[in-house]
């Protein structure tokens, strides 16, 4: 499933691009005797990820993530994220965790959401919540920040009767008006805004996809 739409950014024109690895439907065999679901997260891996060109930091920031990075430091792309989500207290299963429950409270997925384990026939688990930024244009320097996020619906005592991923971005690379990371990192606000609602679309795309699964 992919989709293109325009949308509105922390004040930036940008084009969405959502995706998922594949529509999955699940039998009603798999489902019989299923209503109840427990949503677990504590599990959850967060995987950070750098497709971009490589950053020479200099003086653009300075020492002002975490204190990891000095002015002519050399630091891997993927740390300094890290040290980003760090100092700007940015937690990422936390929130994804805060938008699965409110989607799938929401009355429209077949089966309830409970708040014991013990009430539940199948486990929703969050698996991986991975923060990437991102390039498809060799010729700019800038990145794009794109979320994935990863679930499966495991019965009790059963395997996994469902796996999905959503993909979800933003931001179209744009010469001229693009950032690089550093400048991503120069503006937090605007950073965190940015991954928030990214992560926010790619639950809903997520949670569109699992809906589907169960048929409704």
């Amino acid at each position: 499933m992919t989709m293109y739409r325009k949308f509105a950014a922390v004040g930036l024109s940008a084009a969405l691009f959502s995706g998922c690895a594949g529509h999955q439907t699940i039998s009603s065999n798999d489902l019989n005797g299923i209503k109840k679901v427990y949503l677990i997260t504590d599990s959850a891996q967060v995987k950070l990820d750098y497709q971009g060109p490589s950053v020479s930091w200099g003086m653009v920031i300075g020492g002002a993530i975490g204190g990891l990075i000095a002015s002519q430091d050399t630091v891997k792309e993927t740390d300094a994220i890290g040290a980003f989500l760090e100092q700007e207290n940015i937690q990422l299963v936390a929130h994804v965790r805060a938008k699965l429950i409110e989607d799938l409270q929401d009355g429209t997925t077949r089966l309830q959401l409970v708040d014991n384990y013990e009430d539940s026939d199948a486990r929703l688990f969050l698996d991986v919540v991975t923060v990437t930024f991102h390039t498809s244009n060799p010729l700019t320097t800038s990145v794009e920040p794109l979320i994935v996020v990863e679930g499966s619906l495991v019965p009790n005592g059963g395997r996994a009767i469902w796996e999905g991923e959503n993909k979800t971005t933003l931001y179209s690379i744009d010469t001229d008006k693009g950032r690089s990371l550093p400048e991503w990192f120069v503006e937090p606000d605007v950073a965190r805004k940015a991954l928030l609602q990214t992560a926010d679309i790619a639950v809903e795309g997520l949670m569109a996809d699992y809906a589907s699964a169960l048929g409704n």
